[in-house]
């Protein structure tokens, strides 16, 4: 890891305990007798296990990483920096995405046709949201150096 890359997971993780602070205060919210709503809760708790189950699948977050990364790639492009992930998986994944509308998949009318696959505004927002959960899995070893 660079400096600058250091620096700036170790600026983010300093972040955590206010984030964690808030989402327990989200909670505590929710759970206030005078506030929860048990249906409310129950929607929410569905949306949040389909958000889940549709991340969780073997490869989403390595594509979704590799197109933000780069802004915009082609379909070999995207085999290419992802050793180990065959065609068909790559291809179920990109459908996948694109059907959730986290990328964007745009077909540019050249000879011979070329594709390429963007991340969307809604799929940058999931990136923001994934970002304390990866930077929380890293967190006690930033602080053990």
């Amino acid at each position: 890891m660079s400096d600058i890359d250091f620096l700036m997971y170790k600026e983010l993780v300093e972040l955590m305990p206010q984030i964690i602070a808030t989402s327990k205060m989200c909670l505590q919210r929710e759970f206030d007798a005078d506030v929860h709503d048990p249906a409310h809760m129950e929607s929410e708790r569905q949306r949040f296990q389909e958000a889940f189950t549709f991340i969780q699948g073997r490869w989403t977050i390595d594509v979704l990483y590799v197109i933000t990364l780069f802004d915009t790639l082609n379909y070999n492009q995207i085999l290419q920096a992802l050793p180990g992930i065959n065609s068909r998986t790559l291809t179920d994944r990109l459908k996948h995405l694109e059907e959730k509308q986290v990328i964007q998949r745009t077909t540019h009318e050249t000879r011979p046709v070329r594709v390429t696959y963007q991340v969307t505004e809604y799929g940058k927002s999931l990136i923001c949201l994934l970002l304390p959960a990866v930077l929380f899995c890293g967190w006690p070893e930033l602080i053990k150096e």
